[in-house]
């Protein structure tokens, strides 16, 4: 497909040059709009290309997977100039970079199991081509996960953002990009903030601003218990209730915010609480929240942590449907299995058996869309489910109820008959609606099909029903038609194939009597007498002169501009020769 593209443009580059050489290059004055006509067209056929290219991970090595996206979230890969979209359990490279829209949320799982949280509105850029893997942080808000025991991955971590550095070990960091401070948390651990060659070290809830001239920290005394930040709350209703609280601390005022940004521009609820703990009902949505305090005139804020409530539906199965009967003639037949797709699934298992329990003659499948097929199956009773998993600890593993279906070996079916319209029917005019019908004896799943041709390989319509009729109500044009109906549940043939026509009588034409036009008459020329000519008579014939010519004679008859002749296909590519001739000899110039 590739090769074909780049033969299609190159096809086409050498049509268009030919053109614009062949209509505008021979001449000077046309020269430059030429080129850039041409170069527009070039540009736009590549940037084309480029932008309708699958991109395929290739020989990338990965470095994690995303393991949670909501809405849009896209990556380019590197030295690539277009953005795609990327899905969950889509592995992500060296030197990718990763951009999320407003209202979107991604989390990135490494390989060494750190996790990289990452908020609406931010772009991310990953290096890992060095000894300590570097985000370069152009823009939005990030919360690194990596307070983990583990003594594979001992290297520091590097997030770099508009000249100011964040070196972290094993700790959990948020960080929140404005356009005059980088804002670093630290959640859990120690972290080193560098900024204009000052270095600063960042111990265990304090937050950090990083300015264009100095870096101020604090210790924040308000401290978040639960829900903890970033959390994802499942729930399968409309909205859930949410458990909020805090450490206490002091006198004062106390609120809860909620907003539906993290800078708190769109505040959706705040509250006035009296103790330390309180619940919230809250819709399905992505919400920030904190906790203010007010004491002695002073507005003091907690740390902001983000919660999203995503609304978890179940595993619904499809098809085969429960306690369908699959039959088949000789082999054995394709069996389609297909189930709800779940938006916090990252992958699927299909468990089938031979027993209600899944315990007898169990097989597992791995799958990661929502359908899979399988055509190796023997006859028999088989009982089946899906369990939805998750490479998230928060997100709770799903399981289908089980569904029966059987296999068994069609015996002598009794065919379908049809009956109307009849075999040879005609219809005088264009029908809206033609009703069939047919008969078959114990089932109620067939399919209807209509074609122009008596082998069906091209089949005008095709439609499933469970009633031994269908109306069909499309336009059909003149001609001849082919319709014929199969036996889905008890594994039949085709019924044999009725032909109808459809032949509206095209409409009459007026046909126009001649007209006669009578001759022209011949006017007789009377040769006038021969003037005297005096002085008189020449200023006469001055003033008459000039007074013709404002006026137009009518008496002459009145000359149409003749139509050029249509240009045959010889002349016109002649006409080209000779013109990318001169311009050819134009360029030896």
């Amino acid at each position: 497909m590739e090769l074909l593209i780049k033969k299609f443009l190159t096809d086409s580059y050498e049509f268009i040059r030919i053109y614009i050489v062949g209509n505008l290059f021979f001449s000077k004055e046309n020269r430059i709009p030429a080129i850039l006509i041409l170069n527009t067209v070039i540009f736009s056929l590549l940037f084309t290309y480029d932008y309708r290219k699958k991109e395929s991970f290739g020989t990338r090595k990965s470095i994690g997977n995303i393991v949670f996206k909501k809405n849009s979230v896209q990556r380019k890969f590197d030295n690539r100039i277009v953005w795609s979209t990327i899905d969950i359990n889509n592995p992500v490279s060296n030197k990718d970079s990763i951009k999320t829209e407003a209202l979107a949320d991604a989390i990135i799982k490494l390989n060494d199991g750190t996790e990289i949280h990452i908020d609406e509105n931010t772009m991310i850029f990953l290096d890992f081509s060095g000894f300590n893997p570097t985000i370069n942080f152009k823009e939005g808000s990030i919360k690194i996960k990596k307070s983990f025991d583990n003594s594979f991955f001992s290297s520091k971590m590097i997030i770099q953002s508009e000249g100011q550095t964040v070196e972290i070990g094993k700790s959990d960091i948020s960080l929140r990009r404005t356009k005059e401070n980088l804002d670093v948390y630290v959640e859990k651990g120690k972290a080193e903030v560098i900024s204009n060659n000052t270095s600063q070290k960042i111990e265990e809830g304090t937050l950090a601003s990083l300015g264009e001239k100095d870096i101020q920290a604090k210790k924040i005394s308000i401290s978040l218990i639960h829900p903890p930040d970033k959390i994802r709350i499942i729930d399968s209703g409309e909205t859930a209730e949410v458990d909020f609280s805090w450490n206490k601390f002091g006198s004062g005022e106390v609120f809860l915010e909620i907003s539906r940004n993290s800078a708190f521009q769109t505040i959706y609820k705040k509250t006035r609480v009296s103790g330390d703990k309180i619940q919230i009902s809250i819709p399905e949505g992505t919400y920030y929240w904190r906790v203010s305090a007010i004491s002695e005139g002073k507005e003091e804020h907690s740390e902001t942590r983000k919660l999203i409530i995503v609304t978890d539906s179940q595993i619904k199965i499809f098809s085969p449907r429960n306690k369908e009967i699959i039959y088949h003639k000789d082999s054995s037949p394709l069996v389609d299995f297909h189930w709800n797709k779940r938006f916090l699934s990252a992958g699927y298992t299909l468990t089938l058996s031979h027993s209600p329990d899944l315990k007898e003659k169990t097989k597992s499948y791995e799958i990661d869309s929502n359908s899979m097929s399988l055509s190796n199956l023997e006859d028999g009773v088989y009982y089946w489910k899906i369990t939805s998993k998750s490479e998230l600890a928060d997100i709770p593993i799903r399981n289908s109820s089980v569904s029966q279906f059987s296999i068994q070996k069609s015996i002598q079916v009794s065919p379908v008959i049809l009956l109307k319209p009849a075999d040879q029917f005609q219809y005088s005019q264009i029908p809206s609606n033609i009703a069939f019908e047919w008969e078959a004896l114990n089932t109620d799943s067939f399919l209807l099909q209509i074609s122009q041709e008596s082998n069906f390989k091209n089949i005008v319509f095709e439609q499933k029903t469970d009633h031994p009729n269908f109306s069909y109500t499309q336009a059909l044009h003149n001609g001849e038609y082919y319709w014929r109906v199969k036996n889905l549940e008890k594994g039949g043939d085709f019924s044999k194939a009725f032909r109808f026509i459809v032949s509206e009588p095209e409409k009459n034409t007026e046909v126009t009597s001649p007209v006669v036009v009578p001759p022209k008459k011949v006017e007789q020329v009377v040769e006038k007498p021969k003037e005297v000519i005096t002085e008189e008579t020449i200023k006469t014939k001055k003033v008459t002169t000039q007074e013709k010519k404002t006026q137009p004679d009518s008496s002459e008859p009145q000359v149409k501009p003749r139509r050029p002749t249509k240009e045959t296909e010889e002349e016109r590519e002649q006409r080209r020769k000779i013109e990318l001739e001169k311009f050819n000899e134009y360029l030896k110039m």
